[in-house]
């Protein structure tokens, strides 16, 4: 296999793992199989004391030198092992790769061509198709929208307080690193149950905006125990976590158009999450969550919302600079 080029590389992909050797992998193979080649693979396996991951590991390591494996030195868990991951990119860009998900083989070529276009954009982001049980539930639709699209800070912040920006996961993603040097990490900032990598994209966004390139890149696989998967199965949870997100998001929009109360935009979340029960025949809990919201505004931007996941790209409430068809 391909030695590591004394050159700095075009991409890092980090890799936070624990104790699934089984399911790493899938997405090992996943960048080995990219078109682009001119990257490093870090991989830090949280276990300790170290297990069968790191056995792999060391094997994986051995056969290509592009891959480098740690051991996270630092406070154990989610956070700090994404952290400590993070601060060892070398390159300029940095894709962020979970160890039950998969990159698609064109995926690091076609979103590091993408950059080009705004290279001071902090996130890039990509659609992914949804597989529950190695099984296609929800491909990434791109609908009439334009194939790349930018968003500036302030739009990109005030679209997502709105509902009209879906920020996905962190496998979704590129970011800059020069945002990481500057400190932006993952972060707890209290009353959350999870959700701290959408926080954390967030801020991010903040600094430089999004690029969506709207193309199904990454393969997302549930089914298996993960946070995410707990909050989904614990919707009272994401309620409570979608709702908190509001509240630290609206102080980060600094555009002259001032964005709705939070007292509207959490009724609309709540209509939006009864919207999402009544898909699911719970009946008595969409109601429950509907009944409290009085506000026209509210439903207004809820239906819009539902709206816009059915025909995606059709009328966005704020507007995107489209650079590519």
């Amino acid at each position: 296999m391909s030695e590591t080029s004394q050159k700095t590389p075009a991409v890092s992909i980090v890799m936070p793992t624990y104790k699934r050797p089984d399911l790493i992998r899938r997405a090992v193979k996943s960048v080995l199989d990219q078109t682009v080649t001119g990257w490093e693979l870090i991989i830090s396996d949280d276990e300790d004391p170290p297990g069968q991951t790191w056995d792999y590991l060391k094997k994986l390591a051995a056969k290509d030198r592009r891959i480098r494996i740690i051991q996270n030195p630092e406070d154990h868990g989610q956070i700090p092992n994404n952290n400590f991951v993070l601060r060892q990119a070398r390159a300029p860009w940095i894709k962020p790769l979970y160890d039950d998900d998969a990159l698609k083989p064109g995926c690091l070529q076609r979103m590091l061509v993408a950059t080009l276009k705004k290279p001071d954009a902090s996130v890039l982001m990509c659609l992914a198709d949804n597989f529950v049980h190695n099984e296609l539930t929800r491909p990434g639709l791109r609908g009439v929208a334009a194939t790349l699209e930018y968003l500036d800070p302030d739009d990109a912040l005030l679209a997502a307080y709105l509902q009209d920006l879906e920020v996905g996961t962190p496998v979704q993603c590129l970011i800059r690193r020069e945002d990481i040097q500057a400190g932006v990490l993952w972060e707890n900032p209290g009353e959350m149950n999870s959700a701290f990598d959408t926080w954390w994209l967030y801020r991010l966004i903040a600094r430089g905006g999004v690029l969506l390139l709207n193309e199904p890149l990454i393969d997302q696989h549930w089914g298996h125990e993960t946070g995410t998967q707990e909050m989904q199965d614990n919707p009272h949870l994401m309620d409570h976590d979608i709702l908190r997100l509001k509240q630290l998001l609206r102080p980060l929009i600094q555009s002259g158009t001032k964005p709705p109360a939070l007292k509207t935009i959490e009724q609309q979340t709540r209509i939006m999450r009864a919207i999402l029960r009544l898909r699911d025949k719970q009946f008595i809990p969409a109601i429950k969550l509907a009944a409290p919201c009085f506000s026209p505004q509210a439903w207004h931007y809820a239906l819009r919302w539902l709206k816009n996941k059915r025909h995606p790209g059709r009328k966005p409430l704020v507007e995107r600079e489209e650079l590519w068809p």
